[in-house]
């Protein structure tokens, strides 16, 4: 299996990651680490100090999902049965990759996800999402189940494993791994919604834990940047994939409680969030897709 980790400008974010990765007790196991076009020599200080690890250097920011496809691709031609996509931001536990490679084989799931924790205090940030409130609240549910693993409608994007069968599938169908449309944020949703149309398993590993940084590989949790991408291409994959009933109730809710919590952020002398959240909006319902911000 490959483990693919993304790096822009993270570099010593990225170098904790790999030293939580060695520390792994799964047994056979290649690193690609992928390099969005870092300008803060990321490059040099990442082979200083795992020099056996492959680095890919696209050159430029390509975002979440034309990064990982380089590296998805570098991986599948090497064979690989599983690629496990990482941020940079996070720690693996020693038996997260352990247990995900075995959930995958034990459930026939096409995507596990791990269970995701604050890294700095431990509480549960991501157990499992739902179909449909998935597109309408980033907050997902944050109890775990005394499980070796369950099913989830959408797994955490920062760190899943994809089996070789679904990539090779969604590049016949689709032509590219993951959606690069959408630049960044959602594109786990994206992938979630297409396996949900062709019935494709997605489950979460109990026992595969991951501690998370939260947004530090974007740039901070507080970046306009996040509020208008997470905004935006919720509302380019609603209408792609919701139908009937929901997609209705979506395209009446959803921009009326973007439209409050543009409102809640003014309120906080957060102008630049306010107008992110707008500006989302707007480009969402004009179908804009790729880096705008």
């Amino acid at each position: 299996m490959a483990v693919i980790v993304l790096n822009w400008n993270g570099w010593r974010d990225t170098i904790e990651c790999l030293e939580s990765l060695q520390r792994s007790t799964y047994p056979n196991y290649q690193i690609i680490v992928v390099d969005n076009g870092s300008t803060d020599n990321s490059v040099k200080h990442i082979q200083s100090a795992h020099p056996d690890i492959t680095i890919i250097e696209n050159g430029r920011n390509l975002g979440y999902a034309g990064g990982n496809n380089a590296g998805i691709q570098y991986a599948l031609e090497q064979g690989v049965e599983f690629v496990l996509i990482l941020n940079n931001d996070v720690k693996v536990e020693p038996k997260t990759v352990r247990a995900m490679v075995e959930v995958a084989k034990e459930s026939g799931a096409s995507i596990v996800g791990a269970l995701v924790k604050d890294i700095r205090d431990g509480k549960v940030l991501f157990a499992r999402s739902l179909y449909p409130w998935m597109f309408f609240f980033s907050e997902p549910q944050r109890y775990a189940f005394d499980k070796r693993w369950w099913p989830s409608d959408r797994v955490e994007g920062s760190a899943m494993l994809l089996n070789r069968d679904l990539l090779l599938e969604r590049w016949r169908v689709l032509g590219y791994f993951l959606d690069e449309s959408l630049f960044l944020y959602c594109e786990e949703l994206e992938l979630a919604m297409w396996c949900r149309h062709f019935r494709k398993k997605s489950v979460v590993a109990g026992e595969a834990v991951v501690h998370h940084k939260v947004a530090a590989s974007s740039g901070g949790k507080g970046k306009p940047s996040r509020f208008y991408y997470l905004t935006r291409n919720r509302l380019l994959l609603a209408r792609r994939y919701l139908q009937g009933p929901i997609r209705i109730i979506f395209q009446v809710c959803y921009p009326v409680w973007r439209i409050i919590r543009a409102g809640m952020y003014l309120g906080r002398w957060q102008p630049e969030i306010a107008g992110a959240i707008l500006q989302g909006l707007i480009d969402g319902y004009r179908g804009k897709i790729g880096a705008e911000l």
